[in-house]
């Protein structure tokens, strides 16, 4: 048995094993055809949604890294029809397994690079506004984390996990307002029981507030991230609850 690999992913890791060896003696990338390069890019990601399973996730990322390199932006443009369809249907999964991948790594403004470009190609993809609005909340951009919640919802009204991220944003705005209230309060408000501040604590005070609210968000409050099944999972083609791939 492959150490580090659970005996029911073996088999899975083998064939794709086999697939890398494949592509070892594969042709230069300018003289592929683009089913080649569609399929050698499959290849790829079907690799790294195996080191996902196993949460190997920068090895899962060199795998997506590379099935997109075989799809770069002046080969997409040349294609149409069923031939970017085909291409389109592996390249935005490695976007989207990217992002979940970076999301994990806290590394949120790339999760947001690969999420934007999924949406680029397809303005109603849900993965890929649900995820940017978790990296975008990440990075205390809230507006935007909000405007892309409500367009996930707008496409998934039944998404259980788009409805606790827009809670969960209601809270720390409102937990952000009652801070601002008792800064200013603690500032301006009379209370003689209350001790002079010196300078230094004043500008200690200010700084604070001015970086705004130090929430945890959900998967920082807890040792194990909360689960739903369509979003918690890398993509709909890479694992289901009972850890089988396609």
């Amino acid at each position: 048995m492959m150490k580090g690999v659970p005996a029911e992913n073996l088999s899975h890791t083998n064939s794709n094993a086999d697939a890398l060896q494949k592509q070892k003696n594969i042709k230069p990338l300018n003289d592929m055809s683009v089913e080649e390069r569609i399929t050698a890019a499959d290849q790829r990601k079907m690799v790294g949604n195996v080191f996902f399973k196993n949460e190997k996730l920068e090895e899962a990322m060199e795998q997506y890294k590379m099935a997109i390199s075989y799809m770069g932006s002046n080969f997409m443009l040349s294609l149409s029809g069923k031939q970017r369809a085909m291409a389109v249907d592996v390249k935005t999964p490695c976007h989207l397994n990217m992002a979940m991948c970076l999301i994990k790594l806290e590394r949120y403004e790339e999760a947001v690079i690969h999420c934007s470009i999924v949406l680029t190609e397809d303005e109603t993809n849900v993965k890929a506004l649900f995820r940017r609005g978790k990296a975008r909340a990440e990075l205390g951009q809230t507006d935007a984390a909000r405007d892309d919640f409500l367009k996930s919802r707008k496409y998934a009204p039944e998404e259980k996990a788009i409805a606790k991220e827009l809670h969960l944003l209601v809270e720390q705005e409102k937990a952000f307002k009652q801070k601002q209230k008792d800064f200013y309060k603690g500032i301006f408000g009379p209370s003689p029981e209350k001790k002079e501040i010196s300078s230094e604590q004043m500008i200690e005070n200010i700084s604070e507030f001015a970086a705004g609210p130090k929430l945890k968000r959900r998967w920082q409050q807890q040792e194990k991230p909360l689960y739903c099944r369509s979003f918690t999972i890398i993509d709909s083609d890479f694992e289901n609850e009972d850890k089988k791939t396609v």
